[in-house]
């Protein structure tokens, strides 16, 4: 089995939410952890007490893990590489 880090394998979970395959014994031991995370996170039960802050603390360390922790008074997380390209449609006429 390959190594992975623990945002790779919270990476893999989010890019793949199904697995890839059924076998459960050939998966990954961080594969496995992140679902779990994934499903805490993602599907708190409102009459279990406890749950939703289970959730939240879930949600808080995937986040972390996935996107960084930033100092306090800065401004949230972005990724650099996103950028958006606008294209004038008015000005030009488009052609028959």
């Amino acid at each position: 089995m390959t190594r992975r880090t623990v945002r790779e394998a919270l990476q893999h979970v989010a890019e793949y939410p199904n697995p890839v395959d059924d076998e459960v014994l050939t998966q990954h031991t961080g594969e496995l952890l992140a679902r779990t995370l994934f499903d805490i996170a993602n599907k708190p039960d409102v009459n279990v007490r406890g749950s939703m802050s289970r959730a939240n603390r879930a949600r808080k360390m995937i986040f972390d893990r996935l996107a960084g922790k930033r100092a306090a008074g800065t401004e949230p997380v972005r990724p650099s590489d996103e950028r958006l390209t606008v294209h004038d449609l008015i000005s030009r006429q488009v052609e028959p």
